[in-house]
């Protein structure tokens, strides 16, 4: 039995919650209100990136969309999260993150963020995303942010991250996902993906648009079966977005995580400066880029 109740906002508005009850990292019993259906709008944020830097200096704006993935869902369901809705959803049979490795799941940075207001945000986002009326809810959302924002955005390019948490769970996602980049043509949408079974189902009947780049994500124990798809792609022009294990991280996680060698044969071009407004190369998806998991 599903412990669910309904909480009043102080905008008087209601929203049907689930509690659950964990230890914290200091052995503290906490309880956490997580939403079981949607509650408000759709949550397009402006990145830290944009935050951290100064903005009167930067040409680079970045916004950036999210909803739940694998990692934080199966903590989640560890607590006794039981969410009907997305449990029975067809289009999530293959989970929140199809392809996902257990290494993916595992080190995912999303997992240490373990707030209240961050995961009902994004599992509301995930539940909006489900809907038929999924596009006209961002295109409306976004261009009001960017209305919004116009005297900041002002001569600066602007960037939308799709994912920081979550993945392309579905063809009919990563179509409305498309579909929504063509509304914003001055706009760069980017992404990374290990969905690489969705992506070329799409792109049997359609092609992505010039503003939308996906990045592959390939993780230290990808099989061998999806490198062989990942050089498949990258001979049409896709670029890699490659982990690499320092020696004791590979000492460490080689004892849960059955490391694939293959991937240190995957070359690159460059490596993460962890410098997301001066760099870029991962927005153009001109250049394949290493990056030391984190």
């Amino acid at each position: 039995m599903v412990n669910a109740k309904m909480v009043t906002l102080k905008s008087g508005r209601t929203k049907k919650v689930q509690e659950l009850n964990y230890i914290n990292k200091r052995g503290e019993e906490k309880t956490k209100e997580i939403i079981l259906d949607t509650f408000k709008g759709l949550a397009i944020t402006r990145d830290s990136v944009s935050k951290l830097t100064d903005e009167k200096d930067s040409k680079h704006i970045f916004y950036t969309f999210s909803i739940l993935g694998d990692g934080v869902m199966d903590m989640l369901k560890a607590c006794g999260y039981d969410n009907h809705r997305l449990n029975n959803h067809s289009e999530l049979k293959g989970g929140l993150c199809p392809n996902a490795t257990e290494m993916c799941k595992g080190t995912c940075y999303n997992n240490k963020i373990f707030y209240d207001g961050v995961i009902n945000s994004k599992i509301n986002n995930l539940l909006l995303s489900l809907q038929d009326n999924f596009i006209v809810l961002f295109v409306e959302t976004f261009k009001k942010i960017l209305k919004k924002d116009k005297k900041k955005n002002d001569g600066k390019k602007i960037y939308v991250r799709l994912h920081v948490d979550g993945e392309i769970y579905s063809l009919n996602y990563l179509t409305k996902l498309v579909d929504i980049t063509r509304y914003f043509p001055s706009v760069n949408f980017f992404t990374y993906t290990k969905s690489f079974d969705i992506l070329g189902r799409f792109l049997k009947n359609d092609s992505l648009t010039d503003n939308l780049n996906i990045m592959l994500s390939v993780y230290n124990d990808i099989s061998d079966s999806d490198i062989d798809k990942v050089r498949a792609f990258c001979q049409r022009d896709f670029k890699i977005f490659k982990g690499r294990l320092t020696e004791r991280q590979e000492e460490r996680l080689s004892k849960t995580y059955k490391i694939n060698k293959e991937v240190d044969k995957l070359k690159v071009d460059k490596k993460c400066l962890m410098a997301c407004n001066k760099c870029l190369y991962c927005v153009y998806g001109k250049q394949d880029i290493e990056i030391v998991l984190h």
